[in-house]
């Protein structure tokens, strides 16, 4: 119950905060979408592209 009057109480904050972590969430997938799909493209047209493109990501 606690819960439900914190969400009340502070809706506009909450909405707020919704809001802006999606507009980075937004931000960060378009810029992947911006750089990875040419990169892609340079990677599939050239094949020598594809070692230290691959290469210079980090393992896991």
């Amino acid at each position: 119950m606690e819960t439900i009057h914190y969400i009340l109480d502070n809706w506009d904050y909450l909405l707020t905060l919704t809001l802006q972590h999606l507009w980075l969430v937004a931000l960060a997938v378009g810029l992947a979408i911006i750089i990875g799909v040419p990169l892609g493209i340079l990677i599939v047209r050239h094949k020598w592209l594809a070692t230290p493109v691959l290469a210079s990501r980090p393992s896991c």
